[in-house]
């Protein structure tokens, strides 16, 4: 399976994703999913925030997080955008932010942006956190369901995002990090920073899986993986100087626990940027691929466009 995203140093396609995971399993599907295995309690969540930004969340670790600014070019500014990303036990727990400068951007504005990828999506009642409004979006297919709230603050709009597999635990973790949800202007938490944050900690006994089994390709899986988060490379200034453009080319394994592991470089670019991909590779965030009623590991090849615009 072959995963491509483009580099856009005007275009914030980062967020193109965000509503991308209902079109992923058909919504027809009617093979039917279960899992026996005991439930057992989460690990011990902690609250996490940003600097400067006026939210908190609890998350099951320290998430990965990419910073980029991004030139919208309908609205003629530059805006911050940030993705937030987590797994745990086939929960992906996201947030993006949205720096809201003026002119400002309203809620249903930024919804708008993704209006065509709401075909499967049911609309939730309005939200209000912390005198915040918001609203709220939910989805399920086949073994897959999540939910979205959109909130907009002073300065920020938020996107708080849980997508899980039944198989997992969604049904104990979309509830817990939904209704962590605090929004006010000087958060309290641990900070977090770009980076790659941990690894998704997943539990062998729920999961149904020893995690050390020999991938599989796309074509042998029941539900291939599915991409949550997939932040994008940056360009680094020596790359720009020298005009260079192309694809990074990278082949991994996306394990049955979540993570992602095995990168290497099949096609490369020089000046930082192959090293650049391999750092937005290990932020990926995903649910494992499923082959009969189990969660398996996948071999996956990633693209990285670089192209200056």
């Amino acid at each position: 399976m072959t995963l491509n995203c483009g580099q856009r140093l005007v275009v914030p396609l980062f967020v193109a994703i965000l509503f991308s995971v209902a079109a992923t399993v058909p919504a027809t599907r009617k093979q039917k999913f279960q899992n026996n295995a005991p439930r057992l309690p989460q690990s011990d969540w902690k609250r996490y925030t940003i600097k400067g930004e006026e939210f908190s969340v609890l998350l099951p670790m320290m998430p990965a997080m990419t910073t980029q600014t991004v030139h919208l070019i309908a609205m003629n500014k530059d805006r911050q955008q940030r993705v937030l990303g987590a797994s745990e036990n086939a929960v992906v727990y996201a947030i993006y932010s949205f720096e809201n400068r003026k002119p400002r951007q309203s809620l249903n504005e930024l919804i708008a942006e993704f209006h065509d990828q709401f075909s499967e999506i049911e609309i939730r009642q309005p939200l209000n956190v912390g005198g915040f409004l918001g609203k709220e979006f939910s989805f399920q297919s086949g073994d897959r369901k999540g939910k979205s709230q959109f909130y907009i603050t002073e300065r920020h709009i938020y996107v708080f995002r849980v997508v899980g597999s039944t198989l997992g635990d969604v049904d104990e973790g979309m509830p817990r990090f939904l209704s962590s949800i605090k929004l006010e202007k000087k958060p309290e938490g641990l900070q977090v920073v770009d980076g790659s944050g941990e690894q998704p900690n997943s539990d062998p006994s729920i999961l149904n899986t020893s995690g050390d089994e020999h991938p599989l390709s796309g074509k042998d899986t029941t539900i291939k993986a599915t991409v949550i988060t997939k932040p994008e490379p940056d360009y680094t200034d020596e790359a720009r100087r020298n005009q260079v453009t192309g694809t990074v080319i990278l082949r991994c394994v996306f394990r049955s626990t979540g993570a992602v592991t095995n990168l290497r470089a099949m096609s490369g670019l020089p000046f930082g940027l192959t090293e650049n991909a391999i750092a937005a590779a290990r932020q990926i965030r995903f649910i494992p691929a499923v082959k009969n009623g189990r969660f398996v590991s996948m071999y996956i090849q990633l693209e990285y466009n670089f192209n200056l615009y």
